[in-house]
């Protein structure tokens, strides 16, 4: 057992640090409110450097223009005017390509992941159907190179004289009998 004088001392110093810690938590509280109402501060246009927001502007700009043009591309039917989202243009291709797909409630990544399949299978259709255009070229008009490769001998000119004179050397180099069956 702690005597009473000794106990009169330890409760007035715990009753201190009680008293310090809870200085401490106010003070604490404080503190996280000012930094939690400083974070909430809105950024005004003005705040903003020039660079930045141009940067910022550019940016939005291209998402929109691909957007667009991935658009007119697969589905040119589809009306765009007034639309100034690159997500609603993602949702209008898609809803024309798959009328039966509900997208009510998908994320804005999931409906641009399904914009960014159609637009490659489209390209992927395309290269297919130009690589299938060149060659049908290639087989009903040969090319210069193919014409040259594929001539026959006997589609060149021939001088008849000529022919018969080389025949003729020919046959007087030959040695004698050399052209009779014995």
């Amino acid at each position: 057992m702690i005597p009473k004088q000794y106990a009169d001392a330890l409760s007035a110093e715990h009753l201190e640090k009680i008293a310090m810690l809870e200085k401490l938590c106010a003070e604490m509280a404080k503190t996280i409110a000012e930094l939690k109402a400083g974070e909430s501060e809105e950024v005004t246009e003005a705040e903003v450097p020039e660079a930045i927001a141009d940067s910022i502007v550019s940016k939005r700009l291209a998402v929109l223009d691909a957007a667009r043009e991935g658009a007119r591309r697969v589905a040119p039917t589809v009306k765009l005017d007034g639309i100034t989202k690159p997500a609603a243009i993602h949702a209008a291709v898609v809803a024309h390509h798959m009328p039966t797909v509900k997208l009510d409630g998908l994320d804005a990544r999931v409906v641009e992941g399904m914009f960014t399949a159609i637009i490659s299978t489209h390209d992927a259709k395309q290269a297919k159907r130009s690589d299938g255009d060149a060659k049908l070229a290639s087989v009903l008009v040969p090319s210069a190179d193919q014409a040259d490769a594929v001539k026959r001998e006997d589609a060149q000119p021939v001088d008849l004289v000529e022919a018969q004179r080389a025949k003729m050397r020919a046959w007087g180099k030959a040695p004698l009998g050399a052209g009779k069956a014995s």
